[in-house]
């Protein structure tokens, strides 16, 4: 059984996939997760270190940040 993510988890996946629709998809930068869901620096890192983890992003090396959002989509399915 996979856990749910936190609200803030749940807030920086959307996040980042409206900023990609949005922006061509391009990705956000680190302070504009931070200021969209009020994280301090290393709350941020740490967030999307766990999305990566659980394998619902993937940040590329070598990119300043450079975010894929797994399987392609960019929008939110609600669970159903």
């Amino acid at each position: 059984m996979t856990r749910q993510l936190t609200a803030r988890q749940e807030a920086i996946l959307r996040y980042i996939i409206r900023y990609k629709c949005d922006h061509d998809g391009n990705s956000p930068t680190i302070r504009q997760v931070m200021a969209a869901v009020g994280y301090q620096a290393t709350s941020a890192v740490s967030a999307l270190k766990t999305l990566e983890r659980r394998g619902l992003i993937k940040r590329l090396p070598g990119r300043a940040l450079r975010i894929v959002v797994v399987g392609g989509m960019w929008s939110m399915e609600e669970p159903g």
